[in-house]
C-alpha cells in the first residue's frame, strides 16, 4: 500500500489548467496562464500522450474566448474540454498506466474543474487520482450541476 506521499508504478502526472470566462491561455497576466506555461510536461491539449512521458499538462482557454457569447453566459464549451482530458486519462489507463492529474480552474475554469470531478469519478480509484484547486468557481448553467 501507498501512502499519500509515494508514487505508484507507472505514474503518469497530468496537469490540467483552464483560464477564466474571457481569458486566453497565452494571456501572460494573470496567474492560471502563468503557473500552465511554467509547468514542466508535454503540451497534449490537441495530441495524444508520447508513450514514454511522465509529466504532462492541458491548458485550456476560458469559453467566452472558445464559444463567444454562449460561452460567456452559459458555460458553453467546459464540457467538450472536460470530455478532451477524460479521454487523455482513459487513453493513459489503457496503457496500464496511474494517473495523477492536478486540475487548476479559475472562474469558470473553476467550474471545469468539477465537471472534470465528475468524469473521472468513472474511472477506477486505483487507476486515477485528483488534486483540484478551483479559483473563484463560478457556474454558467446550474443544470450542468444535476
Amino acid at each position: 500500500m501507498f501512502s499519500e506521499c509515494e508514487t505508484k508504478p507507472n505514474t503518469v502526472v497530468l496537469s490540467v489548467y483552464w483560464s477564466g470566462t474571457s481569458t486566453s491561455i497565452e494571456d501572460q497576466r494573470n496567474q492560471i496562464s502563468l503557473f500552465a506555461k511554467h509547468t514542466k510536461g508535454i503540451d497534449v491539449t490537441n495530441r495524444r500522450a508520447p508513450i514514454d512521458a511522465t509529466h504532462l499538462k492541458m491548458c485550456f482557454d476560458g469559453c467566452g474566448v472558445t464559444h463567444g457569447m454562449t460561452g460567456t453566459l452559459f458555460a458553453v464549451g467546459i464540457q467538450e474540454q472536460c470530455d478532451e482530458v477524460c479521454k487523455q486519462v482513459r487513453l493513459l489507463t489503457n496503457r496500464s498506466k496511474h494517473v495523477r492529474v492536478n486540475c487548476l480552474g479559475l472562474s469558470r475554469g473553476g467550474i471545469g474543474g468539477f465537471l472534470l470531478a465528475k468524469g473521472l469519478a468513472r474511472c477506477r480509484p486505483d487507476d486515477v487520482e485528483l488534486n483540484l484547486l478551483a479559483m473563484d468557481p463560478v457556474p454558467g448553467n446550474s443544470i450542468l450541476f444535476q
